[in-house]
């Protein structure tokens, strides 16, 4: 408690001064803890946010671009075109989920049944037919030629596990630059107005 108290003094002045120069958050009365530290937090959010190394990205930036360029060849709502541009990005990358899904499918058919088959018949078993480990040597060991059983079963049918996983490996990145870009596109204020009045519904 001593050691932290004058971190958090500093901290608590910094933000103070901080939300004292900011022309919003400088109208919220400080006799109301809650608000003004609301406030300061969100100012000093904006403000680093501005200087992340991600708002000059190479990939954000051209996301962000085409979200603006297609809002104006469309006419759209901002609501709409951040839909829009969801759905497009999953339509791109469909044939990677379909290539998933389709080795999950082939993988569940046809080495699934196999893997069960021989780690029954690899597991030792006592009389009540629970599996028994006379050491961890012996436990790791089975487990070590059940791992290379199901990746030469998945070989052997053109099913590696990988291929299952590539999906959302796959378009993470994808959704992780279009958030990005869409957080560029409110911190620059330049369609703030836009944005603001441009929502469906409950957003606005």
């Amino acid at each position: 408690g001593h050691f932290l108290s004058p971190i958090m003094g500093v901290g608590c002045s910094a933000l103070e001064h901080h939300v004292s120069n900011n022309p919003v958050s400088s109208e919220i009365d400080k006799n109301e803890p809650g608000r003004f530290l609301f406030a300061g937090a969100s100012s000093l959010l904006m403000a680093s946010a501005k200087e992340d190394a991600w708002t000059t990205a190479v990939p954000v930036t051209l996301v962000h671009d085409s979200v603006i360029a297609l809002q104006a060849a469309s006419g759209l709502s901002w609501a709409a075109t951040i839909a829009l541009s969801t759905f497009l990005m999953r339509v791109a990358l469909l044939p990677v989920s379909v290539v998933s899904e389709r080795n999950a499918l082939r993988f569940a058919q046809h080495v699934t049944p196999k893997f069960w088959k021989m780690h029954a018949d690899l597991t030792p078993r006592d009389a009540s037919g629970r599996p028994k480990f006379n050491s961890a040597k012996e436990l790791l060991d089975n487990y070590s030629v059940l791992f290379k059983g199901i990746n030469d079963l998945a070989r052997r049918h053109h099913c590696p596990i990988w291929r299952t996983f590539l999906s959302p490996f796959v378009q993470l990145p994808f959704f992780i630059t279009l958030s990005l870009a869409l957080r560029k596109l409110v911190i620059e204020g330049k369609y703030q107005q836009e944005l603001m009045s441009g929502g469906h519904l409950w957003f606005t």
